[in-house]
């Protein structure tokens, strides 16, 4: 079975880096961003099957980095 294009916004470095490390060990493909604005950017750029966010980031809150911008597919919301 085929992994996940997942991206993952944490602004803690640590809770980042396990959580990439965690999700690649079980297959997936992981992106990682460290902003919401990195987040947005990120969408822009590729189609993803998940993102993950926390909600509390700098700047811009995790909420905005999973709605979906124009022109791009949709991406699956769990919370």
């Amino acid at each position: 079975m085929k992994g996940l294009s997942i991206l993952l916004v944490d602004d803690e470095p640590l809770m980042r880096l396990s959580m990439v490390d965690a999700l690649e060990a079980i297959g997936h493909d992981v992106e990682a961003a460290a902003s919401g604005t990195e987040g947005i950017e990120a969408i822009r750029q590729r189609p993803f099957d998940l993102v993950i966010t926390d909600l509390r980031l700098p700047a811009r809150t995790g909420s905005r980095c999973s709605k979906r911008p124009k022109n791009s597919r949709p991406t699956q919301r769990l919370w």
